[in-house]
């Protein structure tokens, strides 16, 4: 099987975007809950250090990988859908 490039970035796309929608599902519906129940000075800090926790490279190439991704699969769909961008039109 031939592995083009539009398959290929949409599976890496849905990859990030699945990582993103998990840390922010987890991070909904288990951390803020948990440090809701904090007096206000407990909850900065608390979000502080977990923000700077979370701050990393990897988090980063998930997080804005994911609209690059999407991004890409726009433009591979287009190209090979419309032919838009260069290259011979299928129609």
């Amino acid at each position: 099987m031939e592995m083009t490039t539009s398959p290929l970035t949409l599976f890496t796309a849905i990859l990030l975007i699945g990582g993103t929608a998990v840390l922010c599902f987890t991070w909904g519906n288990a951390v803020a809950p948990g440090i809701g129940q904090l007096d206000d000075l407990g909850y900065l800090r608390a979000f502080r250090k977990m923000n700077r926790g979370i701050e990393n490279p990897l988090f980063l190439v998930v997080f804005f990988g994911a609209f690059l991704m999407g991004i890409a699969v726009m433009y591979t769909h287009l190209k090979l859908e419309f032919g838009i961008g260069g290259g011979i039109n299928p129609l």
